[in-house]
């Protein structure tokens, strides 16, 4: 009973917190606004002495919010590809395996339409990257952190001189590995890259769309791919 009075008097007070809270600067993530709430949330728990109530709701919160980072959760860059069906030129680079994790944006039938005719095809792919990926690094831990980059386009000369001053800036270090032309005169040019400490793989996709937004508008789609499993063989 007084453990269910006192979230009802934190209900209400966290109510009229919330009510009363001003942004002083505009979150550039509304789930931002869930961290501070959540601080007030544990505050009020902790102040009334409730640290049962505080701890639970900490460690609950954690969870759930580690479970939807590993899963990519609410994230619209994420990959659906795994819904969607239909193997991509991402899927067959990188392993199945990856869709879930992948990070993209733009025209699905690009990347589809992109895909290879047959399993040789895939076979080949896979074992073009791998042999980048050794030529980068003799070691497999210093493999595991390369990520191919696709970024799909009707006019590669525009788009590289968008996209190599990005990889300068937020990659540690990156090649062009190919480009694979389609038969629409669509091309996938695949790169080979090493994010530097701190860069997220949704900080680069964004800073692509953006930058391709507010300037040549060449780009169809691009996609990131975590080349563990291929680093690994």
């Amino acid at each position: 009973y007084i453990l269910r009075q006192l979230l009802i008097s934190c209900a209400f007070s966290l109510a009229g917190i919330v009510a009363a809270v001003r942004f002083r600067t505009t979150l550039e993530d509304t789930k931002d606004a869930v961290y501070v709430f959540l601080a007030i949330g544990v505050g009020l728990a902790a102040g009334s002495e409730a640290l049962g109530v505080a701890l639970a709701l900490s460690v609950v919160f954690n969870v759930v919010n580690l479970v939807l980072w590993r899963y990519n959760f609410g994230n619209i860059y994420a990959d659906q590809l795994h819904r969607t069906g239909g193997l991509g030129l991402g899927t067959a680079i990188a392993g199945p395996d990856t869709t879930r994790s992948a990070v993209g944006f733009g025209d699905r039938k690009v990347m589809l339409d992109l895909a290879p005719d047959s399993l040789d095809q895939v076979a080949q792919f896979q074992q073009r990257m791998r042999q980048y990926l050794h030529e980068e690094s003799d070691e497999a831990r210093e493999r595991k952190r390369y990520l191919a980059l696709l970024v799909y386009t009707r006019d590669p000369t525009v788009m590289e001189e968008l996209v190599d001053p990005l990889l300068d800036h937020y990659a540690l270090r990156w090649q062009l590995a190919e480009v694979v032309p389609g038969s629409d005169g669509c091309s996938a040019l695949t790169y080979l890259i090493r994010l530097r400490q701190g860069v997220t793989e949704t900080v680069l996709v964004d800073a692509i769309r953006d930058g391709d937004a507010e300037g040549p508008n060449v780009i169809e789609a691009a996609e990131i791919r975590s080349l563990r499993k291929l680093a690994k063989s």
